[in-house]
């Protein structure tokens, strides 16, 4: 349906560590996800990067972070 979007991602990006090792998490992310959803998918995918990138506050990260944004236009 129009408006519908649809993310796939891995799992770097739940599992992104800060620097004393907690994760952004599952939860966290969902609600990111949630609070963007309004913008177009490169805008979305731009702030769901950098949010979790300022989380991790230049602390090294171990796993890949790949995101794809579809979103369903009229």
């Amino acid at each position: 349906m129009p408006g519908d979007s649809l993310i796939f991602y891995t799992d770097g990006f739940s599992e992104a560590m800060d620097p004393k090792s907690n994760e952004f998490g599952e939860d966290r992310l969902v609600k990111l996800i949630e609070s963007t959803r309004e913008l177009p998918a490169k805008e979305m995918l731009t702030k769901i990067e950098s949010e979790v990138r300022r989380f991790a506050g230049g602390a090294p990260q171990h796993d890949d972070m790949t995101m794809v944004v579809v979103k369903v236009t009229p």
